[in-house]
């Protein structure tokens, strides 16, 4: 949708997956069935070593706002 709209957008890694540490919530309750579906499909040794990234995205040409943050961010 991003590149549909044109809008400036980059990606900054942070973390990866750790099966140790992000284990399924046994005691999570989801809020809408789409979230139980999302919730479920999550599977911590499947996702072990996956990346982990937060995405910035900005309005049409503003590439240098999008570079900014995401500097900040890192």
């Amino acid at each position: 949708m991003i590149n549909l709209l044109d809008y400036s957008a980059c990606i900054v890694p942070v973390i990866h997956v750790d099966k140790e540490i992000d284990m399924k919530d046994e005691n999570y309750v989801p809020t809408c069935d789409k979230d139980r579906e999302c919730w479920e499909s999550y599977d911590a040794d499947l996702y072990h070593g996956a990346p982990v990234s937060v995405q910035v995205v900005a309005r049409r040409l503003q590439e240098e706002k999008v570079l900014t943050y995401a500097e900040i961010i890192d």
